[in-house]
């Protein structure tokens, strides 16, 4: 380990801190991809990697695994959530 990492502040900083789940359960998410135009509804959110299980609209077909930072709000419990955290 080097000098600069040990007498970093965000050395000791959990993951799971550096990586905060926007998602959930039930949001509408849309990929920021152009070659994606679908949206799709979040199905489960993997905490640790930040990776949402998502399926095509509301019908129950799984259209993959998506990081956060690959999609779009589009609608859902999102707003909710930041609300009740205020």
């Amino acid at each position: 380990m080097s000098i600069a990492t040990q007498t970093s502040p965000f050395a000791q900083v959990p993951i799971t801190v550096l990586s905060t789940v926007m998602f959930a359960k039930g949001d509408e998410v849309k990929a920021k991809s152009s070659m994606l135009p679908f949206w799709m509804t979040v199905n489960s959110v993997n905490e640790r990697n930040g990776y949402c299980r998502c399926n095509f609209g509301n019908s129950g077909n799984y259209a993959g695994n998506f990081h956060q930072s690959e999609l779009n709000f589009h609608g859902g419990k999102q707003l909710d959530q930041a609300t009740a955290a205020a």
